[in-house]
């Protein structure tokens, strides 16, 4: 029998609908400025992607993804705000980078608790507010998300070339409220990237130790996928683009712990009961 191809993760996008016309005091009252850009509040998220119908699609596709549940969307924050979080990477102190650089993984990301700058708290924000986190227990059918505003293993991450990241399975609970991690949630910043220079994130079959889907890291497009003990994940490639590395933005999102076996800190730890309908162990 042949093995399925290898396949792109299917991508879902809508148009920006036009905003509607508004006087210079209801301007005033629904936009923020930041670097002397006007950003409007109601122009953040795409709203079209929160109407039932457009739910229901996502949910389709995440239910249905493999190797492990997932969604790629693209189109669903302002360009704009995104412009403004990738020109917050560089007003970074060094000591709010962690630097990670071994036989596995070549890369940087911003520490826990650090401020990432105005644009990246307006983005972050957004998606730890009520109503994103209703989109996604909507999308993804997990009710009880909790967001974790302290971005412990998520933030701003900076992949420079010749970056890489092993196939790895991530951390089955937050270290310090002993949530189970159950979603990881990324934004590409990276304007006319080519295939060609890698970086792409790898969905792994993990049973079958082999490649599945992957998603292209481009500018405005965002993945959401589901955390088990299943979820093999990385870009293994070292990254090979010539003018700067491709800049992610990523959260987690955990819910209450359940009853398990003894737990470790540490890089070995007992499996973490998980959602039974996605095949987690």
């Amino acid at each position: 029998m042949s093995e399925a191809p290898i396949s792109e993760a299917p991508t879902l996008a809508t148009p920006r609908p036009a905003a509607p016309r508004a006087g210079a005091n209801e301007l005033a009252r629904n936009h923020v400025t930041i670097d002397g850009v006007s950003l409007g509040l109601d122009e953040i998220v795409n709203a079209e992607f929160f109407a039932p119908a457009r739910v229901e699609a996502l949910r389709e596709t995440f239910v249905n993804a493999k190797p492990v549940p997932h969604v790629v969307v693209d189109g669903l924050f302002a360009p704009a705000l995104l412009d403004l979080v990738y020109a917050d990477f560089d007003r970074l102190n060094w000591s709010d980078w962690r630097r990670y650089d071994n036989a596995k993984e070549f890369k940087r990301g911003s520490a826990p608790k650090t401020w990432l700058g105005h644009a990246s708290h307006l983005y972050f924000s957004t998606i730890h507010s009520g109503r994103f986190v209703d989109f996604l227990e909507r999308v993804t059918g997990i009710e009880g998300l909790i967001a974790d505003p302290g971005l412990s293993a998520a933030g701003l991450h900076d992949i420079p070339t010749g970056g890489k990241f092993a196939m790895h399975i991530d951390f089955n609970q937050h270290s310090v409220t002993r949530l189970d991690n159950r979603l990881m949630f990324i934004t590409y910043l990276n304007k006319n990237w080519r295939s060609s220079y890698g970086g792409a994130l790898e969905l792994w079959d993990m049973d079958e130790n082999k490649f599945v889907a992957e998603v292209v890291p481009e500018f405005g497009r965002s993945v959401l996928y589901y955390h088990s003990a299943k979820s093999l994940h990385g870009h293994p490639k070292p990254i090979s683009e010539p003018n700067g590395p491709p800049a992610p933005v990523g959260r987690r999102l955990f819910l209450q712990r359940r009853p398990s076996r003894r737990r470790r800190v540490g890089l070995s730890y007992d499996a973490v009961p998980q959602d039974r309908r996605f095949g987690g162990a």
